[in-house]
């Protein structure tokens, strides 16, 4: 049975590779009892001849540059606060990735602290709207499993009640803002 593989959003390659590269990934599978191991998968690159060898970087040195790069974006992944909110207190995380320059043409991400996002209604829209987006890809990623019905339901409800906060009324917001106390505070890093 012949089959179609197809890039997701955000995939680091070019969507027209993915049929070549899902191939590939299913015939090393397929050599080793149908599991598929990221070693396995980079020692079968090495060959200059293999559909994946250009998908890595073999020069040692930007490798390693671009795995401490990675290593830093787990790093502030996972690092969550306690904040105190309304009376309570509740662990989120300390960091969201947002776009500095939202109205620029030019992504340009960096990390903020969940104050900012909290106190900036531009970043606080963002993060929504990344949340929502994480909660449709992660439905289309589990929608064969009927299961999962309520949850699929759910976030469709969420979706059509939540309303990302269009630039233009950030300004209006923001002097509201100032005339409001802090929201939150945090407590502790974890």
């Amino acid at each position: 049975m012949a089959k179609t593989y197809i890039a997701t959003k955000g995939a680091p390659f070019k969507k027209v590779l993915a049929q070549k590269y899902g191939k590939e990934l299913e015939r090393i599978s397929n050599l080793n009892n149908g599991q598929l191991d990221a070693k396995n998968v980079v020692e079968t690159a090495k060959d200059k001849s293999s559909p994946l060898h250009d998908y890595f970087e073999w020069d040692t040195s930007k490798a390693a540059e671009n795995f401490r790069v990675y290593q830093a974006r787990l790093l502030i992944n996972h690092i969550t606060v306690i904040v105190k909110y309304n009376g309570s207190q509740r662990e989120t995380k300390a960091f969201f990735s947002v776009n500095s320059t939202p109205d620029g043409e030019k992504m340009n991400k960096t990390y903020v602290t969940i104050n900012r996002v909290l106190g900036e209604p531009e970043l606080r829209s963002q993060v929504i709207k990344t949340a929502l987006s994480e909660a449709e890809y992660w439905k289309s990623k589990y929608t064969q499993y009927v299961e999962l019905g309520k949850i699929f339901n759910a976030i469709e409800q969420t979706k059509k009640k939540v309303k990302v906060i269009p630039l233009i009324t950030v300004n209006k917001i923001k002097k509201v803002k100032n005339k409001k106390k802090k929201i939150a505070q945090v407590v502790s890093y974890h």
